[in-house]
């Protein structure tokens, strides 16, 4: 079996980089660049994931970089398994300066700005490659202008964990029909809305109280489920059948305090940002990786897999358009705009 590792799933509802070439420094122009600090400077970076995950252990290189290209000046000190805070609360212990680093999918945001939802519009995304795409894309044109002015943090990495599907006990969902009367873990309005528009019924349940959920049939399917979490946790006990139809997009960002970062040197900020983009890129072809894979590896335990067809998933779609329509309903048109022009070209 290949290598797997936890991933957070939202669950589960990220940020572009802000690299030589997509964004700039925050540094204004024609300012003076800060001094090398005279003492090492220490770094705290929160993540949820244990310490043993793949992203993780990508953390602890790029601190081992960072360190290694500072001549020890700046120190990035990984805490994982969310010692310091959860994903909810980054922002706000980021914006106090309690941490200067962290790891948060922006759809856990959403509650700070709705706008933040998008990448979890149902149906979206073609697959993770479109995924990934428009994180990069509305980051860029829209959530990296958010991010500074709000909550004074900017990504300097950006990927999609991936796709999340319906993931059921009893059978899968092959038929628009099928979703009537389903009783569906959700994570999130956007999901619990998604649900009801296909005729189903939402049990929205925090992250660790929907695997038992399914476990005693109290539910017949979760759907904000990722496939490869499903093989991580080894939930496979009771989910038996997963419909594949790229129902929700997903997202991770690495984070940085933009009074830190403004500190800096510039090619101190450069050396983050080149360490940033380095994990992404590693990153992102492991979750990749995992999407292509893992289906096999959960057929090789006795998961029924099921690949919706794109004139079925057309229907599904269509069914479900209302809840595109009350969100963007919800925005600035000008933001709507950008955000469905980001979409139309991810998946181009």
């Amino acid at each position: 079996m290949k290598r797997i590792a936890y991933v957070a799933l939202a669950l589960i509802l990220t940020m572009s980089l802000v690299f030589a070439g997509g964004c700039q420094s925050k540094v204004e122009s024609g300012s003076a660049s800060p001094s090398m600090p005279s003492e090492p400077v220490e770094i705290k970076l929160s993540i949820d994931l244990p310490e043993t995950t793949d992203l993780a252990i990508a953390c602890e290189q790029m601190a081992a970089n960072i360190a290694e290209r500072t001549d020890g000046m700046y120190l990035v000190k990984v805490y994982a398994g969310g010692t310091l805070c959860n994903q909810t609360q980054l922002f706000s212990m980021m914006e106090s300066g309690a941490i200067e680093m962290g790891e948060s999918p922006i759809e856990y945001q959403a509650d700070a700005d709705i706008r933040f939802t998008a990448v979890q519009l149902p149906f979206i995304f073609d697959n993770i490659e479109s995924n990934y795409k428009f994180n990069k894309l509305i980051n860029e044109k829209l959530f990296n202008d958010i991010l500074a002015e709000k909550f004074k943090v900017m990504p300097i990495a950006s990927f999609s964990t991936g796709i999340q599907e319906y993931c059921g006990t009893d059978q899968a969902v092959k038929t628009l029909d099928d979703w009537k009367g389903k009783l569906l873990w959700t994570a999130n309005p956007m999901s619990a809305a998604t649900a009801t528009a296909l005729e189903a019924s939402p049990v929205t349940l925090e992250f660790w109280d929907g695997y038992p959920a399914l476990q005693k049939g109290t539910v017949d399917a979760g759907i904000s489920n990722i496939p490869f979490g499903v093989l991580s946790f080894k939930w496979y006990d009771a989910v038996h059948h997963i419909s594949v139809a790229n129902i929700f997009g997903s997202s991770s960002n690495i984070y940085i305090n933009l009074d830190i970062f403004n500190s800096m040197p510039e090619e101190i900020q450069q050396i983050f940002l080149d360490e940033g983009q380095k994990l992404e890129t590693e990153m992102q072809a492991i979750y990749t990786g995992y999407e292509t894979s893992v289906l096999d590896d959960l057929e090789e335990l006795g998961v029924e897999i099921y690949r919706v067809p794109a004139d079925e998933r057309a229907l599904w779609i269509e069914a479900t358009q209302s809840v595109r329509d009350d969100f963007y309903s919800q925005l600035d048109p000008a933001d709507a705009q950008i955000i469905k022009d980001c979409v139309a070209e991810a998946n181009q």
